[in-house]
């Protein structure tokens, strides 16, 4: 197990589960879709059969939970488990483990090697020929987080960014950000916090909604700047410039209010539901019709 863990790290036994969560049954159900929280614990969210979403952390043997500092409590008190390779510490009746079997993470691995390769160097690949046709982002705005406050100095600057350390899928998304672009700062959330089970998200009962969406057209694409002091950042990310940017322009192109999950189709709720789990998600057009359609004007 020692050489595993020593030349393959565990975002790929995570991409493993991913690609393969049919596999598994967990509490005996069956795994109907996962929800990659982009490297940030726990790594998984699993939609069972029973509708329930439960988090899922993705270990090569169970003392690794421990030794990361990895907050038990996270899985016991939202009927979580683990998939490991190795059980190789009890972690209490309460946290399953299931197991995954060597063989078929080797006959997986020989096959997608090359594909696993290639999104690692991508990032690295100089592009050549920017995109012709533009894309959508949406952010989220949160309270909690600071978003609010954060956009107020980033309307002033005309400059959005993402931290130097966050996860790497986000950076390798704000990475392809060009000019032309259109990005969505959605929020605050009202009526629900922050993190919601996506069963009740997905409910017609559901009483959450969207304090505002302004659209802007991004004037200038990614860029990384250190030096220029935008925001400071507190808490957790104290000392934090956000040096991962684009400016926009600070006149928008849609500027509604009041936005009620409950009344858009189910495919924008999944969208949505997905913006406020990460920092910075490619959107779909269809769901700014959809919220353009239901939101109300300022």
């Amino acid at each position: 197990m020692k050489s595993l863990e020593t030349w393959l790290k565990e975002r790929v036994l995570q991409r493993y589960v991913l690609e393969n969560y049919s596999k598994f049954r967990p509490f005996d159900q069956k795994i109907i879709n996962v929800r990659d929280n982009k490297d940030r614990f726990p790594d998984l969210y699993c939609i069972l059969d029973n509708g329930k979403e439960v988090p899922a952390e993705v270990e090569w043997k169970s003392s690794n939970f421990v030794q990361h500092g990895h907050d038990i409590n996270e899985l016991k008190n939202n009927q979580g488990f683990l998939f490991v390779c190795e059980k190789d510490q009890d972690l209490g009746f309460e946290i399953p483990q299931i197991e995954i079997n060597i063989e078929d993470f080797e006959n997986w691995f020989t096959k997608n090697s090359l594909k696993i390769i290639q999104d690692t160097t991508e990032p690295y690949k100089k592009q050549n020929n920017e995109r012709k046709i533009p894309k959508l982002w949406f952010s989220y705005l949160s309270l909690k987080a600071g978003g609010v406050s954060d956009f107020d100095k980033a309307l002033k600057s005309h400059t959005w960014g993402v931290q130097k350390n966050y996860s790497p899928s986000v950076i390798n998304q704000i990475s392809t950000i060009q000019k032309n672009d259109l990005i969505a700062f959605i929020g605050a959330g009202r009526g629900f916090p922050g993190r919601v089970d996506l069963t009740k998200w997905m409910k017609k009962s559901f009483k959450g909604l969207f304090e505002k969406i302004r659209v802007y057209r991004i004037t200038k694409g990614y860029f990384y700047d250190d030096k220029k002091i935008i925001w400071t950042g507190t808490g957790k990310w104290e000392g934090e410039v956000f040096p991962h940017r684009f400016e926009f322009d600070p006149i928008p192109i849609v500027d509604l209010k009041n936005i009620k999950i409950n009344s858009l189709a189910e495919i924008s709720k999944r969208e949505l539901h997905s913006m406020v789990y990460g920092n910075i998600i490619s959107a779909s057009p269809s769901t700014l019709v959809d919220i353009i359609y239901h939101g109300e004007h300022t």
